[in-house]
């Protein structure tokens, strides 16, 4: 706490011998650059120490101060009093009108001591002051008028504290209030010109003065009627400017609100407006001429030409132009983009809604040059549009201060448009675009993807990828799981001409197409999708179809299907084959493959033929026909078909001839003939390894009252089989009896086998007997023979119907004499009819019949129905049939009999029964019971005989 004291202490002493009556603070000090004169400060204090404490302060100064101290020695020691007095005097300053730091320092150095203790303290103490260059300044020259009154202020630095003394050495003036800052100056004498004026500042015994002269003004004003022109601009005024008296310099002062000038920006473009009612305030000199302190301001909402995108008003103007015709300030332009605007040839708009501001400041020479700051505009959002789709964007941009614009498209992904009759689907886009205000827009750089889509003819998508660069597109053209016709269509070697404004017209080049039915790709070139629709489809090559080889060349596309020449390659058993040309080969949209026929001509002397085969799932098969010397006729059919590992075939002929055979009184009326190959002709199905070979003969009486024919056919494969195929008819022309008839002897299993169809109609007309589907199947194998017959037939006397005969016999050829079988069917009659006497009789209304009636005396009205089945099931030996036949009778009938005046009704007469006839060991027998009935009366009969 002591050391704290004797600080304190040593503080105070200097701050009051140095600072007396002033605060503790930066202190001022003055001088005058123009007498030398400097200012001061002077203080004194005093101290009295203790028996434990002394010290000393060195002092120095900074800056343009000096310091004494009396005594000069600033030191004390233990129980000691000492007084000091100093004075601290400015040496010098800055400039006129500047000022300057100054400071004292003060390095201690104390010791306090005793009671167990002892301590020094090492320090610095700075007392700042600051040094005032005064300065008075008047007017160098102030214009008065002749006789009049002028006040004049002064301009002193500091610009407070100090005094004034104004005074001149002229008689012709008189001043008023010297002692303050502004004085007034009377003109006394009318002979006064120039007078001379002073004005003295002091402060603190440092004084400046200012010296300047009082003119007598012997110019006026004028009045400006119509406008003035100030380097580059040319004002006009509705009504004269108001001015004021010439100043000292002789500059009248003009000031107007209602002017009006052209005003033009030349920049990087040039763009003016014609302004009205602008602020102007300017100075002439009314001797000279010469103007000065020219402003021009004017604030509105003038609309002004458009620089490219941008629609601008012009808001404000704040221009100055010095006395050399020198023109500076600048112009504010409002932006406001109202309506989209379209750029890149239509490709791409600007969309409504760019806001911001444009300044352009002239460059201060004597004309309207300068610069446009475009960095102010933002807000600009671009799109490109396709047939009313944005498909990509650049949002929220802006433009640099020269005008320039950079930014980047990216897509609106998934939008799509319509252009050259493609859709196209956006993936993604980075594509740069720049902009100069003095230019236009342009694609630069970038790259993307896009989706062709709906393409008639074609199923699925092409991609392409965008490369942009210098303005050009170069697109490349990839697909996955893109058809036509069904076919996948791979191996693109393709060009596609999409540009720089995302329009594209056609796809073309070649490719490889590849159908699900044939066993390789085929060519395809050239191929072209223009206008988004398949246009050529020229597809080429070798395929197999259905295990043909075809040929296809010269494609053809219309009507949403593809037709193409084609050849087929027919090969008769390994032997090379042959090519023959089909008249159509097309596939349908949707993948369907129509093969039309094969069709050829063979004229050779004395053989005509023309052949054509239609095209079935896996063979052709058709027909033939011609003649031979233009008398014999030859017809017959064709087949030609391919499997996975063969192929196979079958011809049959037929030769028509009516040839007489000698005097035999017959004659030939058909001869034919079939041969096939790797083909079963039992089972008309394709079977490798397996051939035929058959000739067929139709022999007639000249009367063609009987034809016999047959065929006989050798078929060769895993057995031998030999056919005869025949039929037969008896009266041809009026047949009773006729049939077809199958024979097979197989080797080597050594087994006959065939069928007998019989057909029997007496008369000819039926009304007897006409069987119905008497098919007999037979077998001859292994020892054993056998006949079989379902389904069998047939009606008698047109009343009694046979049907569901059936009849299985079988036996050993060892013992030919032994068989054994069963025979089954069904057989069903139905009679009715009805009788009346006589014609016209009615048993219900005879009571009212008098005695001449016709049927007065007798008449009758009778109907009868009897219903027969029976059911046959017997087993059949060679001695016999064993068995029964189940026969079931129903009978009804009714009469109405009248004798004169009398008439008996015989109703509800019926008879039912069933019977069993059967034989056994050679004998028959008939069992059965039948039941009579007539009204409430009934009856039985039992029925057992032996025969």
């Amino acid at each position: 706490m002591k050391m704290q004291k004797i600080l304190l202490n040593f503080a105070l002493i200097l701050s009051c011998l140095l600072l007396t009556n002033n605060s503790f603070s930066q202190s001022p000090l003055y001088y005058s650059s123009q007498t030398g004169e400097t200012s001061s400060w002077t203080g004194n204090g005093s101290y009295t120490s203790d028996a434990h404490e002394e010290g000393s302060v060195t002092l120095s100064t900074s800056g343009s101060i000096s310091i004494s101290v009396n005594p000069p020695e600033f030191s004390m020691g233990p129980n000691e009093t000492k007084s000091w007095t100093g004075t601290v005097s400015a040496t010098g300053g800055p400039t006129a009108g500047n000022t300057e730091s100054a400071s004292i320092i003060g390095d201690y150095n104390l010791h306090y001591f005793g009671e167990g203790f002892d301590t020094t303290k090492v320090g610095q103490q700075t007392i700042d002051f600051t040094i005032y260059s005064i300065k008075c300044q008047i007017p160098d020259t102030t214009l008065v008028d002749q006789m009049g009154t002028v006040s004049i202020t002064s301009t002193t630095f500091p610009s407070n504290g100090g005094s004034y003394e104004w005074t001149t050495s002229s008689n012709r003036i008189t001043l008023t209030n010297i002692d303050q800052r502004t004085v007034e100056v009377t003109v006394v004498d009318s002979t006064a010109k120039v007078e001379p004026i002073s004005c003295k500042f002091t402060i603190e015994g440092v004084s400046y003065t200012a010296n300047g002269v009082v003119k007598v003004n012997d110019c006026k004003c004028d009045i400006i009627e119509t406008g003035e022109t100030f380097g580059p601009i040319s004002l006009n005024f509705s009504s004269p400017p108001d001015f004021d008296s010439p100043d000292s310099d002789g500059f009248c002062s003009y000031n107007a609100t209602n002017a009006s000038f052209g005003l033009t920006m030349k920049g990087v473009v040039e763009r003016g407006a014609n302004l009205t009612q602008a602020n102007v305030s300017f100075k002439k000199n009314c001797q000279t001429g010469e103007f000065k302190d020219v402003t021009i301001s004017w604030n509105g909402n003038k609309a002004i030409a458009d620089i490219n995108f941008l629609s601008l008003k012009a808001t404000s103007v704040s221009l100055t132009v010095d006395n050399s015709g020198n023109l500076n300030g600048t112009v504010g332009l409002n932006v406001n983009l109202n309506q989209d605007k379209n750029i890149l040839g239509g490709l791409a708009i600007v969309k409504r809604g760019v806001t911001g501001s444009v300044n352009f400041t002239f460059s201060g020479g004597n004309d309207w040059n300068g610069d446009f700051d475009f960095g102010g505009v933002s807000n600009i959002n671009i799109e490109i549009v396709k047939a009313g789709t944005t498909i990509a964007k650049v949002n929220n941009g802006s433009l640099g201060s020269d005008g320039s614009f950079s930014g980047t498209f990216t897509a609106v992904g998934g939008a799509t448009y319509n252009t050259g009759g493609f859709t196209v689907m956006m993936n993604d886009l980075s594509l740069g675009v720049i902009f100069s205000i003095s230019g236009d827009f342009e694609i630069t750089d970038g790259n993307g993807s896009v989706d062709l889509k709906n393409m008639q003819g074609i199923t699925g998508e092409f991609t392409l990828g965008l490369a942009f660069s210098s303005g050009n597109c170069q697109a490349s053209i990839s697909a996955s799981n893109i058809t036509a016709f069904s076919m996948t269509l791979d191996e693109l070697g393709l060009t596609v001409d999409f540009d720089e404004n995302f329009d594209i017209t056609t796809i073309e080049g070649d490719l490889k197409a590849k159908h699900n039915q044939f066993d390789v790709k085929i060519e395809v070139n050239p191929f072209k999708i223009e206008n988004g629709e398949l246009k050529e489809f020229n597809a080429s090559g070798n395929v197999k179809y259905k295990a043909f080889t075809f040929t296809l060349s010269d494609a053809s596309y219309a009507n949403s299907k593809l037709s193409l020449s084609a050849e087929v390659k027919i090969d008769f058993v390994g032997q090379g084959g042959a090519r023959v040309a089909v008249d159509k080969f097309e596939i349908s949209q949707g993948g369907s493959i129509t093969v039309g026929k094969i069709e050829a001509d063979y004229n050779k002397t004395p053989v005509k033929v023309h052949f054509d085969a239609t095209f079935t799932s896996n063979s052709f098969n058709g027909n033939f026909s011609g003649d031979f010397a233009n008398k014999i006729s030859i017809s017959g059919s064709i087949l030609i078909g391919v499997e996975t590992d063969f192929v196979y075939g079958s011809l049959a002929l037929a030769i028509g001839t009516n040839i007489p055979l000698g005097n035999s009184g017959l004659k030939i009326t058909e001869l034919s003939g079939k041969v096939g190959f790797n083909y079963s002709l039992a089972a008309s199905t394709p079977q490798e390894g397996q051939y035929f070979v058959g000739v067929g003969i139709k022999i007639a009486d000249i009367a063609d009252i009987c034809e016999v024919g047959g065929e006989i056919i050798i078929e060769i494969g895993n057995n031998i089989v030999l056919t005869l195929n025949g039929n037969f008819a008896s009266l041809k022309n009026n047949t009773f009896v006729s049939g077809d008839l199958n024979v097979n002897y197989s080797l080597p299993a050594e087994q006959i086998y065939g069928s007998v169809s019989t057909n029997i109609v007496v008369p000819s007309s039926g009304s007897v007997v006409q069987t119905d589907n008497l098919n007999v199947d037979f077998w001859i194998y292994q020892g054993w023979w056998r006949a079989k017959g379902q389904n069998m037939g047939g009606k008698i006397f047109d009343k009694i119907v046979m049907s569901n005969g059936a009849i299985d016999i079988y036996g050993r050829l060892s013992t030919s004499s032994r068989m054994n079988g069963t025979i089954s069917g069904l057989a069903s009659a139905n009679w009715s009819d009805s009788a009346t006497y006589p014609t016209g009789f009615n048993p219900e209304t005879y009571w009212t019949a008098d005695w001449s009636d016709d049927w007065a005396g007798f008449g009758f009205k009778g109907s009868y129905r009897i219903l027969l089945s029976a059911q046959v099931r017997a087993n059949l030996k060679q001695t016999g049939l064993n068995g029964s036949i189940s026969v079931s009778i129903y009978a009804s009938g009714r009469m109405d009999i009248k004798i004169p005046l009398h008439i008996y009704r015989l109703h509800g007469l019926s008879a039912n029964g069933r019977l069993t006839v059967g034989t056994y060991n050679g004998n028959g027998w008939l069992h059965g019971n039948l039941t009579f009935n007539y009204q409430s009366y009934s009856g039985d009969v039992d029925v057992d005989l032996t025969f």
